[in-house]
C-alpha cells in the first residue's frame, strides 16, 4: 500500500484523513489525540484528497508550535529543503530542537510549562521504538508527526515501513527519550544535565536553513525530485521520460521559472497539448509529471503552492465491445506461435540476425505472462538466479534488484507445471548467469533493456494478426490471469500477491501470503492446449479470420 495509507482511516463506508498531534501541542487542540478530516466514500478519491488534508494538518500543528514558543518553532513548515540526514544526525537534530522548544516554553510563561511535556505512555512507547520492538503502526502513532516533519523538510527520504525508515525512527525516538530525560531534570531545577551520547549535542550543519531563492528552475526541481526518489531505489527512468515533457512546457512558456507559473499557464499548455497528443497521454504523462514535481516542491518549501493540482483532462469512459484480456483461442494461438518460434534467416547465407536473448524472450515471455499474470517488463528483467526451487516448489522471484517493480517490493511466483513440461527449466539451465531475456551490452541507453525487450515482444505478437486491436499484446495476459483466478475461486488476496497488485484493505498490510498458498492457486490453472498441427491452426484461424502464415510451425527448441 502507499506510504500515506497510515494516515487514512476507514470508518464504516467512509474514509478519513488522520494525523497524530504531538503530545506537547494537544492542549492547543482541546487535548485531542489526533486531527481528522472526512474524505468521502471512494478510496481512489480519498487517496487523492489525502495529501491536501495532511498539508492542512501540518499547517495547524506548525501554527500551534509557533504560538507556544512565542513565534519560534523547532520544525517550522517554512523551512526550505534540507539535505537527507543519517540516523544519528536525525537523532541529534531532534534532541536539539526539543531542548530549544522546552526552553522557549519555559521562557514564554505558557501554561504548558507547568503541565510538563512527559507522560508515562510516551516514555513506554519511546523505549519500545528505540529498542526495535515496536511495530510500524505504533511508531506512526507515537512519533509519526515528527517523521512526517523531517520528510517535508528533506531530511528523511526512506519509505514508511522500510528498514531505513525504522532505523531513522529508532534514532529519533532515542533522541526524544534523551530530551525528555533533560526535561524531567529541569523540572527538578537541574539544568546541567547532559545526554549519555555527546554526539546528540553536536551541531548539524546540513540542517541549517538556506535562504529561499526567488527563481525556482523547473529543471532543477525535476532533478531534485528524482534525486530524492533514488534514495529509495525509485525514479531511475523518471527524468528520462519527464525531461522532454518539461522541455515542451518551458518552450511553451518561454521561461523555466516555476515561481512564475500560474494555473492559467498550465491550462493553456494543456489545451495546446491536446491538439497534438491523446487526452490520455496529456493526463497521465504530461500533467501527472508536472503535478508530482510541483507537489514535491511545495512539500519541501521550494514553492508556496501547486498551480497544477486542480487542472484536469476530462475523458469519457472508453467503450468496450469485448473483454480486455485474451480469450482462450487467442491464448492458444499466440502461445503456440511463441513455443514454436524461430527467427527468420537473413540473406542467401541464412544468417540469423536476431539476438538470442530476444529469440528466447519471444518464446518464453508470453508463456510466463499467461501463468503468472505479471507485468511483462518484470518478467523481461528476470535473471538466471531468480529462478529457484524451495520446499519442492519451483518459483521465480520478481525483485527491484533486477530492475523496475511498480510497488518496489519483491515477490515470489510459483511456476506452473506446463511451463516445466515444455522445457522452461532446461532453457534456464542452458543460460549463463545474468539476464535471461536481454543483453546488458545491447541496448541504446534510453530505457532499461528489459523494457525494450517488452516492446519488441508486443510488436511481434501484434504482427501475428491474431489479436483484436482492443487487446494489449502484453497486458492482455494480465487481464486474462485475473479473470481466470476469479473463475477458479482463488482468494483475491492470493491472486493480488501473485500479480503484485496493491491490497484492498488495511488488513492486507499484515502478514504475508505463503509460497505454498500461491503454488496451490497456480496449480488450479488449467493447461493451455498447444495447437500441434497445421490443421488445428487453420481451424482456429478461420474462426478468427487471421493470417495463419504468421504462426510458425517450426518445432520448438528445447
Amino acid at each position: 500500500m502507499a506510504k500515506n495509507d497510515a494516515h487514512l482511516l476507514r470508518r464504516g463506508n467512509r474514509y478519513w484523513a488522520r494525523l497524530v498531534i504531538p503530545e506537547p501541542l494537544r492542549s492547543k487542540f482541546g487535548n485531542k489525540r489526533e486531527l481528522r478530516k472526512p474524505l468521502g466514500p471512494d478510496l481512489v478519491v480519498a487517496r487523492k484528497r489525502l495529501h491536501e488534508a495532511l498539508a492542512e494538518f501540518h499547517a495547524q500543528i506548525d501554527k500551534a508550535r509557533n504560538e507556544i514558543s512565542g513565534g519560534g518553532t523547532p520544525a517550522a513548515s517554512s523551512k526550505p529543503q534540507g539535505k537527507p540526514l543519517l540516523p544519528h544526525e536525525l537523532a541529534a537534530l531532534h534532541y536539539q530542537e526539543l531542548i530549544k522548544f522546552d526552553e522557549d516554553v519555559r521562557n514564554s510563561g505558557h501554561p504548558l510549562a507547568a503541565i510538563g511535556l512527559v507522560d508515562d505512555i510516551l516514555i513506554h512507547d519511546l523505549r519500545a521504538i528505540k529498542s526495535g520492538t515496536a511495530d510500524d503502526k505504533s511508531i506512526v502513532e507515537a512519533i509519526g508527526s515528527y517523521l512526517d516533519d523531517f520528510r517535508r523538510r528533506g531530511h528523511l527520504v526512506a519509505d514508511e515501513g522500510s528498514p531505513p525508515w525504522r532505523q531513522a525512527a529508532r534514532a529519533i525516538a532515542a533522541g526524544q527519550y534523551e530530551a525528555l530525560a533533560r526535561v524531567m531534570e529541569r523540572d527538578e531545577g537541574n539544568f546541567a544535565g547532559k545526554p549519555a551520547d555527546p554526539e546528540l549535542e553536536r551541531p548539524i550543519a546540513a540542517a541549517k536553513a538556506e535562504p529561499t531563492k526567488h527563481h525556482a528552475s523547473l529543471f532543477d526541481l525535476l532533478a531534485d525530485y528524482v534525486r530524492e526518489l533514488q534514495f529509495s531505489n525509485r525514479g531511475h527512468e523518471a527524468e528520462k521520460r519527464w525531461r522532454p515533457i518539461f522541455r515542451q512546457l518551458v518552450d511553451f512558456l518561454g521561461h523555466d521559472d516555476a515561481s512564475r507559473l500560474t494555473r492559467d499557464d498550465i491550462i493553456a499548455w494543456k489545451d495546446d497539448l491536446l491538439t497534438k497528443r491523446s487526452p490520455k497521454t496529456v493526463r497521465d504523462s504530461c500533467l501527472a509529471s508536472l503535478k508530482a514535481v510541483l507537489g514535491w516542491a511545495v512539500d519541501n518549501g521550494r514553492l508556496p503552492d501547486n498551480p497544477a493540482v486542480s487542472v484536469k483532462v476530462r475523458m469519457p469512459k472508453p467503450e468496450l465491445s469485448r473483454e480486455p484480456g485474451y480469450n482462450e483461442r487467442e491464448a492458444q494461438l499466440v502461445l503456440t506461435a511463441a513455443l514454436n518460434y524461430a527467427p527468420r534467416p537473413f540473406g542467401a547465407n541464412g544468417i540469423i540476425r536476431e539476438r538470442p536473448h530476444l529469440t528466447a524472450a519471444k518464446r518464453w515471455i508470453p508463456w510466463l505472462c499467461a501463468f503468472t499474470g505479471a507485468r511483462v517488463a518484470e518478467l523481461c528483467q528476470l535473471r538466471k538466479g531468480d529462478i529457484r526451487v524451495e520446499q519442492g516448489i519451483a518459483y521465480l522471484r520478481i525483485s527491484p534488484d533486477a530492475g523496475s517493480v511498480k510497488n518496489g517490493q519483491f515477490r515470489d511466483v510459483p511456476i506452473h507445471k506446463q511451463l516445466l513440461e515444455i522445457g522452461f527449466f532446461g532453457f534456464v539451465e542452458s543460460c549463463k548467469e545474468g539476464p535471461l531475456f536481454y543483453s546488458p551490452e545491447g541496448h541504446n541507453g534510453q530505457s532499461h533493456p528489459a523494457k525494450q525487450t517488452a516492446r519488441k515482444i508486443a510488436q511481434w505478437i501484434r504482427s501475428l494478426g491474431i489479436l483484436d486491436s482492443s487487446v494489449d499484446p502484453n497486458h492482455g495476459f494480465r487481464h486474462r490471469f485475473k479473470t481466470l483466478s476469479r473463475g477458479l475461486g482463488v482468494d483475491p488476496t492470493i491472486a493480488d500477491a501473485i500479480q503484485g497488485h496493491t491490497g484492498r484493505t488495511a488488513s492486507d498490510k499484515y502478514g504475508r501470503v505463503p509460497l505454498v498458498a500461491k503454488a496451490n492457486a497456480i496449480e488450479g490453472f488449467p493447461f493451455i492446449e498447444i495447437l500441434g498441427s497445421s490443421l488445428d491452426n487453420e481451424a482456429v484461424a478461420e474462426a478468427h479470420d487471421i493470417d495463419i502464415t504468421a504462426v510458425s510451425a517450426t518445432p520448438a527448441a528445447s
